[in-house]
């Protein structure tokens, strides 16, 4: 009833008449503040034309001015990393872990990430916990403290205590006496020292939300270069064979 009321007001020439659509004169551009929007290809011309150095769909990769939006300075030098990648001394397998009570799955993941030579090179040299400004308890700081204590013990094996007593720190669900899975631990572990890294530096940190703490905004620390990655996504016009290139971190993948 509304809607033919609504058509019999509207000018008949104006229904009959059909929509055009031109090119705009000049390129939309969104304010600089807006934290919802980015521009991935600014060189595209409004009239749909693409510029000559983006390329046009023939699955080759997009010059590096325009592969990805460009991330922050990184918090850790990645040269730096490279060199550690090899052990700088010759070092025994240590001690092992002590289970009390359900906790081969923490000490599976405690005992890799113990002899991966950056990280454990950089624990050795107390590289965060010099410069920690984590309030309260720092899994990174106490994960530091563990790795010192294999790498320079003669016993035959230690007893993770310290981490045991905050895993519903690591991950809200976890439970004592209770086993859990080493790949969620490891996880939300790693998620908690991807924050310690970044607390204070760059907005990073703050409390536990599911497995492990909040998500920090920059991912350049030495956490994230040795157990982050990106995902990138390229996005190609059919039209006009324009393309965009978006970068997303991530730290994991999926297998399932």
């Amino acid at each position: 009833m509304w809607d033919d009321v609504a058509a019999a007001a509207v000018d008949p020439d104006i229904l009959s008449r059909r929509v055009r659509f031109v090119p705009a004169r000049r390129a939309s551009q969104p304010a600089a503040t807006s934290a919802l929007v980015r521009v991935l290809n600014p060189g595209v011309a409004s009239t749909g034309k693409a510029r000559s150095d983006v390329r046009n769909g023939d699955g080759g990769a997009l010059p590096a001015s325009q592969s990805a939006p460009a991330g922050p300075a990184p918090l850790f030098p990645p040269e730096r990393l490279l060199g550690m990648l090899g052990w700088s001394s010759v070092r025994g397998a240590g001690p092992g872990l002590s289970n009390l009570g359900q906790t081969c799955f923490m000490n599976a993941a405690l005992q890799a990430l113990a002899h991966l030579p950056p990280l454990a090179q950089l624990c050795l040299s107390r590289h965060h916990s010099r410069g920690c400004r984590v309030l309260g308890w720092c899994a990174y700081c106490e994960l530091e403290a563990l790795i010192v204590e294999l790498h320079g013990s003669a016993a035959r094996s230690l007893a993770p205590t310290a981490m045991a007593g905050k895993l519903r720190l690591i991950a809200r669900h976890f439970r004592p006496d209770r086993p859990q899975d080493a790949h969620e631990f490891l996880l939300g572990l790693l998620s908690r020292m991807r924050s310690a890294a970044a607390e204070g530096k760059c907005g990073g940190g703050g409390a536990a939300d599911g497995v492990g703490g909040a998500e920090p905004k920059c991912c350049s620390s030495e956490v994230d270069q040795l157990f982050g990655g990106s995902l990138v996504s390229t996005l190609t016009c059919g039209v006009c064979g324009g393309s965009t290139t978006a970068r997303e971190s991530s730290g994991g993948v999926s297998l399932g």
